[in-house]
């Protein structure tokens, strides 16, 4: 399961953390699917996880490269992607607003789609 935590100050998401992968526990009659894995009785979903993953790398690149905010805390690992504006100025924090708010929005729909794949969640800080 990819677990997706955004977090939210005055109004403004200041950051969001992507821990995990797209897999579940293989139901009885999926025993001979292909995505399959015996040793761990889960089924992997590879698209999900790619599509999770470049949303999530997608908005760091937006960051950096396009509105280059200097100081995001961002990391991007095997089953674990982050991007933290905390300390960043209020003017930066407002700069990256559509791009936050795009990159929920897309994972939030990701999630009406693989919810037994992914959980959103949105908290305020």
């Amino acid at each position: 399961m990819i677990g997706i935590v955004f977090k939210k100050e005055k109004g403004y998401i200041v950051s969001y953390e992507i821990k995990g992968h797209a897999d579940r526990m293989a139901l009885s009659n999926e025993k001979y699917h292909k995505d399959y894995d015996s040793e761990t009785n889960m089924i992997y979903n590879d698209v999900v996880c790619g599509s999770v993953s470049t949303i999530g790398q997608v908005c760091i690149l937006g960051v950096l490269e396009v509105l280059k905010i200097q100081d995001a805390f961002y990391k991007a690992e095997d089953g674990d992607i982050a991007l933290d504006l905390s300390n960043c100025s209020f003017e930066d924090k407002k700069k990256c607003s559509v791009l936050m708010k795009t990159t929920l929005i897309g994972l939030q729909n990701l999630e009406i789609s693989y919810g037994e794949y992914i959980k959103v969640q949105v908290e305020e800080v």
